[in-house]
């Protein structure tokens, strides 16, 4: 299982059971909110952090803007 927490608030976002669909809705509220970028994270159940690679990052910024 992973989870999207925002760091600030410290909600759960989103329950996942792959990484995948995780990073998707991470990716998704970076490209509606950048700023989100800095307070969210995506944690396996045991609460090691996934790392979302930049690259990823900027591609789907770039399609926001697109």
């Amino acid at each position: 299982m992973y989870i999207v927490i925002d760091t600030l608030s410290r909600n759960v976002l989103g329950e996942f059971d792959s990484l995948i669909e995780a990073k998707s809705l991470f990716l998704g509220l970076v490209a509606a909110t950048p700023d989100a970028y800095r307070d969210l994270r995506v944690l396996s159940e045991d609460g090691v952090e996934q790392i979302v690679p930049r690259q990823e990052v900027h591609d789907a910024l770039r399609s926001a803007i697109a």
